[in-house]
């Protein structure tokens, strides 16, 4: 199994060694993999080395102490940067193993005395495995949770196996000169059709939904989003040059029939139409520019109610005039870390959106600020048409909208406003849309961005 899973650990750390969870998972793999590294070797290769195996026989030492006493531990440190609870230290859970291992290695090098290390390393390992299901119960979000299942699925089965096999029926393992002692009393359990089927469980996971073929689902995503993206956009610039193109010629249609009539007094009229025309579409290609552009952050602390009370005050005119109630229901006041030139355009969006949406004389913007589930959380609410269920999944798509007046609309403020989030580590999403009903957006900031908090006053 060395053979698959040092790879994969390999792989996952070049991809992404600064997330912790990767971190842990890639170590765990390596710690596992030792397993079987280290019993194929003493089985196959040890025997047959004679006295010029002390290179060899290190490794195998080195392996079989990661594989009981570092494994469980690397393990539980997964699972709980998965979990994304309270800010757990693991600092102090590694002292078990640590002082397991010292004690072992100076009373005989060359075995583990499972039975002395059985109660932690159970407690390691079915803690992780409850946080495991813990995450996957408590996330909320669709694919966040979907993900979360395979990793469940993944590795459940595997650490129930090598928790059952490995610490509960075996007391001893003991290196000899021509292979190995193990201690298992009682049921002798038969483990290489069952680690095969949970290998080819992993393998299949791995290469199926992204652990092996990350990088090439991503890329190809992405691929496909640009190519959508780059199409999208070209349909609308292509769309909005050929109007043009067309009044422009009908309105130098109209000054030279004037020019050739002697009525030259109606040629600054058309003359100004043709100005207002190639404006237009100045603007335009500006606005596609600045919305399409890779957002880089200016960081300060921001007090959020106070953000979205300007945003408000902005909006004030299309609200009065469309006599719009607006309905605030803020928990807290919440100074976060960000961007607030870019937080303010992407809730700007979200406003204005819910201001278009709805009826004059009839309609509730409703707008929540409060802490959930150690999240920022800002809900933005209309009683608005809604949205149709064929367009949900494409709302966030740039260039997509469905406004009459393309020449002004882009469909770049909801993707814009989504990459804002995202580039805050949170996340902007459509919680609830109803034709006829109205439509509410969620945005959440991580913990990590949050400061500190105040009641209202």
């Amino acid at each position: 199994m060395f053979f698959i899973l040092w790879p994969l650990a390999i792989f996952l750390l070049y991809q992404n060694w600064k997330d912790k969870y990767v971190f842990w998972i890639s170590l765990f793999l390596i710690a596992g993999g030792g397993g079987s590294y280290f019993y194929l070797l003493q089985t196959t290769v040890v025997p047959s080395l004679g006295s010029s195996k002390a290179l060899v026989d290190f490794s195998v030492v080195v392996t079989m102490y990661g594989y009981y006493y570092a494994m469980p531990y690397f393990f539980l440190m997964s699972a709980m940067a998965l979990f994304r609870g309270k800010r757990w230290r693991g600092g102090l859970l590694v002292l078990p193993p640590v002082i397991f291992a010292a004690q072992q290695g100076v009373q005989h090098l060359r075995q583990v005395d499972v039975e002395s290390i059985r109660l932690w390393a159970i407690l390691y390992l079915g803690t992780a495995c409850c946080l495991y299901i813990a995450a996957w119960i408590k996330e909320t979000e669709w694919l966040p949770r979907r993900n979360l299942f395979r990793l469940t699925m993944i590795f459940l089965p595997i650490n129930l196996w090598v928790l059952t096999k490995e610490f509960l029926y075996t007391n001893k393992v003991v290196l000899l000169d021509n292979g190995i002692l193990l201690d298992n009393p009682g049921w002798q359990l038969k483990g290489n059709p069952v680690e095969l089927w949970l290998l080819l469980l992993l393998v299949f996971y791995s290469v199926r939904y992204g652990i092996l073929g990350i990088k090439v689902r991503i890329e190809r995503q992405r691929m496909d989003s640009s190519l959508r993206t780059i199409s999208s956009g070209t349909t609308l610039i292509n769309h909005a040059i050929k109007n043009d193109a067309h009044k422009i010629d009908f309105l130098l249609e109209r000054i030279e029939n004037h020019a050739r009539s002697g009525n030259i007094e109606e040629i600054p009229f058309y003359t100004a139409q043709i100005t207002q025309v190639t404006r237009q579409l100045q603007q335009m290609s500006e606005g596609i520019k600045e919305k399409s552009d890779e957002i880089v952050l200016v960081e300060q602390e921001t007090e959020i109610v106070e953000l979205i009370e300007g945003v408000l005050q902005g909006l004030e005119p299309q609200l009065t005039g469309k006599g719009i109630l607006v309905e605030r229901q803020f928990t807290c006041r919440a100074y976060v870390r960000c961007d607030p030139r870019h937080l303010n355009e992407a809730i700007s969006n979200l406003v204005a959106n819910s201001i278009e949406a709805m009826e004059s004389d009839r309609g509730l913007l409703h707008i929540y600020v409060g802490i959930q589930k150690r999240r920022l959380v800002i809900d933005i609410a209309d009683n608005g048409r809604g949205i149709d269920p064929a367009n949900q999944s494409q709302i966030f798509d740039p260039f997509f909208t469905t406004k009459k007046h393309s020449n002004q609309n882009y469909g770049l403020g909801l993707s814009y406003s989504y990459h804002v989030l995202h580039r805050h580590g949170g996340m902007l999403s459509l919680l609830e849309s109803r034709i006829g009903h109205g439509t509410t957006f969620r945005l959440q900031l991580p913990k990590q961005r949050v400061v500190r908090r105040e009641p209202i006053q």
